[in-house]
């Protein structure tokens, strides 16, 4: 069973920031897969170390959660709620939180949606944010969500509100969820035609993915981000509806089929 929160540096460092990015698949081409990530490849300087990968994955994405927050495989749909509370014990939030940790998870659509609500406490959150948090904040196409874009701050804010206690941050990101809303686009570095980007879905995934990479790289300068230490991975592969003739459907020149991304970096 592959995820990549157990990439996490033993013994664990005092503050974590994980991340499931909402349909972030692999692109095939290398420079396009770093161009999606440049935002923070252009903080190396700043970095302890930087690594990524891939591995195979196929599920929604709770499952995609329980993978990386608890390891649990998840065949039989999504009443967690309705598990008995030790099955979340070794979590890890629960983990963290046995070990002194304050424990933060974000979401910007609505709590109820999958129960979040109810099982993120169990799986060990002592606070959880969700849409109805943050009724000022901007709405994204996505489940008319909050955006993301408007949520690095608060990101920002819970690591300088633990300051120098140790800090688990949680974040399931939204504004990349299927169908891309260009609407939800407002940076244009990343640029599908001059990288051989298929126009539609893909171009406007990888776009959307581009954006949040540049914001996340904007988040971590500020100094109270100094010494996180940040896992980011895709919960499942894009959807993606404008795939031409069947028979090139694993063969998409442009993205790696079932596979989702991860990249880990501590920030100095």
């Amino acid at each position: 069973n592959e995820n990549a929160s157990h990439r996490f540096k033993q013994p664990y460092s005092d503050k974590i920031l994980l991340i499931v990015a909402e349909s972030w698949g692999v692109a095939r081409e290398k420079n396009v897969q770093r161009s999606i990530l440049q935002g923070i490849y252009n903080q190396q300087n700043n970095l302890e170390f930087i690594e990524e990968g891939f591995f195979d994955f196929t599920g929604a994405t709770v499952q995609a959660e329980m993978r990386e927050l608890c390891l649990l495989e998840t065949q039989d749909g999504y009443a967690f709620s309705k598990l008995p509370a030790k099955t979340f014990d070794s979590c890890l939030p629960n983990v963290l939180k046995n070990k002194g940790y304050a424990t933060f998870a974000l979401h910007g659509s609505n709590g109820v949606l999958y129960e979040r609500d109810k099982w993120y406490p169990i799986a060990g959150f002592q606070k959880s944010m969700f849409n109805e948090n943050f009724p000022n904040l901007p709405h994204c196409e996505a489940f008319n969500g909050v955006c993301d874009s408007a949520l690095m701050n608060v990101i920002g804010n819970r690591f300088k509100e633990t300051g120098n206690k140790k800090s688990f941050v949680y974040w399931m990101t939204l504004t990349s969820h299927f169908s891309y809303s260009r609407k939800d686009l407002h940076d244009a570095r990343f640029n599908c035609q001059k990288l051989g980007v298929r126009e539609g879905d893909i171009c406007n995934n990888f776009s959307l993915q581009a954006q949040f990479f540049d914001e996340l790289g904007e988040l971590i300068k500020r100094p109270e981000m100094k010494g996180v230490e940040v896992i980011v991975v895709g919960d499942h592969m894009p959807p993606i509806v404008d795939m031409g003739k069947k028979f090139d459907i694993p063969l998409h020149k442009n993205i790696r089929w079932n596979d989702v991304s991860w990249v880990h970096f501590k920030v100095k």
